[in-house]
């Protein structure tokens, strides 16, 4: 019996621990991080005592995103194997960050290159850089939400759920504001809604008193509105700017 209950805990603790993937390349990292997808990345070092503190927590976090809606993948970096390249440009440890999925412009391949004649030095030459570094070893930094508090599962998951919903409220943002066509009735009816509003300033002010009578009613939608209304304005006052 005691075999079977140790045998229990141990594959329980394998299960759990698959949720968090370790990073052993650089090109595992980075096709991970440069996808469509939300990728929670907990860097640490082994001789660090707050990363001993925090690996337990992070693999709760984890657990908690297992189910989730949004496409969510968690990752853990050893900084004593990477430091010179993923960890280059962070300031200690342990850190955990969230880094966005790339934007649709973004995942389009780019057109090749136009051959160009080169002497044989800087064929040599390029042909070193190219094992050096590979141009897919690359990341965005805006993409990166870093997170800044206390250790605490409550906390962090406060954090991860926050980066998503405000990230999905400007992919929703970007989408309703856009030419491409609606796929939904939601899209069809905010645009509806957007090419009845004169003034956006003041109906900003309108939809924010509802909010402050009754947050209840309607929230999301509403706080939906005032986003695209502001959105809509900024777009206008940079287009006004670059007329001058």
């Amino acid at each position: 019996m005691k075999l079977l209950h140790f045998l229990a805990i141990s594959m329980s603790t394998l299960l759990v621990s698959c949720r968090v993937e370790e990073v052993t390349s650089l090109d595992f990292f980075y096709d991970t991080v440069n996808r469509d997808a939300y990728t929670v990345v907990k860097y640490f070092t082994t001789w660090c005592s707050h990363c001993k503190g925090l690996a337990p927590v992070f693999e709760q976090l984890s657990e908690k995103f297992e189910n989730s809606s949004a496409n969510v993948t968690f990752l853990e970096v050893n900084c004593e194997l990477f430091a010179s390249s993923i960890c280059r440009r962070l300031p200690g440890y342990p850190m955990v960050e969230v880094i966005k999925p790339l934007k649709e412009s973004e995942q389009i391949d780019a057109e090749p290159e136009v051959p160009v004649k080169r002497s044989w030095w800087s064929r040599i030459i390029s042909s070193i850089q190219n094992r050096a570094f590979n141009a897919q070893w690359d990341m965005d930094l805006s993409r990166v939400a870093e997170f800044k508090g206390s250790r605490d599962l409550p906390i962090l998951t406060n954090f991860v759920e926050k980066v998503i919903e405000n990230t999905e409220q400007e992919k929703n943002i970007e989408y309703i504001l856009s030419d491409r066509r609606c796929s939904d009735e939601e899209c069809l009816t905010l645009r509806k809604y957007l090419s009845q509003v004169d003034d956006s300033k003041k109906e900003i002010r309108k939809l924010e008193k509802t909010l402050e009578i009754d947050e209840n009613k309607y929230p999301e939608t509403t706080k939906l509105k005032i986003a695209l209304l502001r959105a809509l304005e900024n777009t206008r006052q940079t287009e006004d700017r670059d007329e001058l």
